[in-house]
This record gives structure tokens, sequence and C-alpha cells, in this order.
């Protein structure tokens, strides 16, 4: 009897299931996993004495796995990679570190932390570089984001809030500020711990102090009259920004520095002398760019405002309370002069932002309050 074998296997090749999905919509997946899932950035933190912290974080995986998917993964990273630029209070007076020239091309967003708090009005802010953030280095940037960190203490927006909230049981009773002063705002502490994300939110906005205009007019008298604040309020401070600082006359170093890893403000080879040109003509031709730079990126200001109580000691020093860990965040359109977005943000949004600012003069307060807190 005749033996009958079976018939020889074919394989079938294994084609992933994104590979099936048609090219625009492979592009919108990687576009989400890369602004949402697992967004690139990467950070430089000018520290005292010129040196220069950097890290990153970019998920490569999707790249390593085929050929397709590197080919169209690496465009979604350019696209949405961000540069996160802060510094130290004892930092230069200008960030003498850019990442090279490849990465700047595809930058589109740039978030650059104030140093600290305004603990005195009447000074400069600790750590703010009098010199402009160098935007034309960037020639796809849409975004120029300032992050600053502010506190409000609560009972300040009690008497506007009263007024303005629609909801009775929003604003806490009146006759707090009857009471003595200590008790009074323990007694609102325990109220605004107690409320939502969303009746913090209103209870802030009431405030006057937390208004467009009020906190565009905060970070412009941070810069002095300086590159900041002819940025952010070219209404109030009409004269075109400089290179020099205009507290000190100091020229501006014109150098990236992307290779060293201590500033040194004395090189300036960054600076790019095209053929036919001296280097004053090279520096009038940055100076324009910087200029019409700054004129058309959309400017932003993201405040974080952190809610503050009694006063409280922690090892030698005394420091107000933070009510809640995570602050609202504001967020004003600049030329617009109007607030787009404000919410509370989530714990893994605060540890995030305090992940990619890491100065210790920005977090000084915030990390000494929530010690007491805990």
């Amino acid at each position: 009897m005749a033996q009958i074998s079976a018939p020889p296997t074919v394989a079938i090749p294994y084609t992933p299931p994104i590979l099936r999905l048609p090219p625009e919509l492979r592009a919108q997946v990687w576009d989400i996993f890369y602004s949402s899932v697992s967004p690139p950035w990467i950070r430089y933190l000018d520290g005292e004495g010129g040196h220069v912290v950097t890290n990153h974080s970019i998920n490569l995986a999707p790249t390593y796995a085929c050929k397709q998917f590197r080919e169209e993964a690496w465009p979604a990273i350019w696209r949405h990679l961000v540069l996160h630029l802060s510094r130290e209070a004892t930092g230069p007076y200008q960030h003498g570190r850019l990442p090279d020239p490849q990465q700047r091309q595809h930058i589109r967003r740039v978030v650059w932390y104030m140093a600290c708090f305004d603990y005195d009005r009447e000074l400069a802010i600790w750590g703010l570089p009098t010199r402009p953030v160098k935007l034309h280095r960037f020639p796809r940037l849409r975004e120029f984001v300032i992050a600053q960190a502010d506190e409000v203490h609560v009972l300040w927006p009690l008497a506007t809030a009263q007024s303005a909230a629609s909801d009775p049981d929003l604003a806490p009773p009146v006759v707090w500020p009857a009471l003595d002063t200590y008790t009074a705002v323990e007694k609102a502490a325990s109220w605004y711990r107690g409320i939502s994300g969303v009746e913090r939110t209103a209870y802030l906005l009431a405030l006057r102090q937390c208004s467009a205009d009020a906190l565009i007019a905060t970070v412009a008298r941070h810069g002095k009259g300086g590159w900041l604040s002819r940025l952010v309020d070219p209404v109030a401070f009409p004269a075109p920004i400089e290179f020099e600082d205009p507290l000190t006359g100091d020229e501006w170093d014109m150098d990236d520095q992307y290779d060293l890893a201590v500033y040194d403000p004395d090189l300036e080879d960054g600076l790019v002398v095209r053929p036919g040109e001296t280097r004053e003509d090279a520096e009038k031709r940055e100076l324009g760019e910087l200029r019409a730079m700054a004129s058309s990126v959309e400017i932003l200001l993201e405040v974080e405002v952190y809610v503050v109580g009694n006063m409280k000691y922690y090892d030698r020093y005394e420091v107000a309370e933070t009510l809640v860990e995570e602050p609202i965040i504001i967020v004003v359109d600049v030329r617009q002069r109007k607030i787009v977005e404000a919410r509370q943000l989530s714990p893994d949004e605060h540890q995030y932002r305090v992940k990619h600012r890491q100065s210790p003069c920005y977090n000084f307060v915030t990390l000494l309050s929530t010690h007491i807190a805990t």
C-alpha cells in the first residue's frame, strides 16, 4: 500500500497589524504615540560655574523593529521633539549651550523655565538670563513657552472669589477674616484641600493677579526692560530686542557651544560669517533673524500657581505650607493676551514638569513645603 505524504507546509509571512493600515493612518498612529504616549524630549540645564547638565528621553524601540518602522517613526520623533531649557540661580547670564545643528533643524517647541519665585519685587529675579535665548537658531520653531512658578496665599482671592462665584458653596464663609489670622488660614486651607480641581481653578481665576494681563506684566517686570520684557509685552516695552545685556551693556556671546562641556564667554566660534560678509555684517544679520523669529513665533506663558497657607518650620527654614502638591497651571497666549487653558495638573504631569526644570532655586519652597505637608 502506497504511503500518502502530507503536502509541504508553506510559511505565510507575518505582517504586523499596524502595517496593514494605510500610510496616512500609520502616520497618525506615530503622531499619537510620540505626542501623548511617549513624547521625546531633550533638556539642558546651565549650572553654577557654567557647567551644563544634559539628559534626554527618546523612545527608539519602534525604530529597531524593521526598516519601515524606522523610516516612519523618525519623522514623528522630530515633529514632537521638545527642548527644555532651565538654569540654576548662579548660572551664566545666557544659555551657553544648545543642541547640535541637526537637532535644532527639527525642534519646533522650546520650553524655558524661569529660575525661581519672585521673592523681592524690587530686584531682578535670581538666575534670569539677561541675554536672549537664541530663538533664530531653531529654523522650524513654532512655540516658545515661558514656564514660571508663583505662589498665592489661600486667603488672597477670598473677596474676589465670593463676588464672582456663581455657586455660593464655592467661596469659603466670609466670617473667616473675622477670626484670628492663624485660625482663619487653617480653616481656609482645610476648605481648599477638600474641593475639586475644577473648583480650585475657578477660585484662582477669579483673582485679578491671575488674569492674562497681570501674568504678562509679572513676567515682563522680571525682565527689567530687557529681551524678556520686549518679547512678552511689546506694547509696554516697544524697543526692539538687542543682543546686549541692558543692565550691564555686555555684548552677547554668539557661540552655540553644543560640543563643549563648560561655558566659555570668550569663545565666539558659533557665529557663521557667510562669504562676502564681515563679522559686523554677520552679527547684524543674526540680530535681524532673532527679531524676525521673536515676532513670528507663538509665545506662551505657563504659570504654575501654588496655593499656600500658614508659615511652617522645616529644619531651620520657615516657609509657607503648600496646600496641594499639584499646582494650577494657567496658560496665556501672549499675542492674544488671553488665557487659553487653566486646570490642575495631575500627579504625573506635575512630576514630568519637575523633572524637566530640576532647578534647586526654582523648587526650593515647593520641596520644603512638601516635606512639611507629609
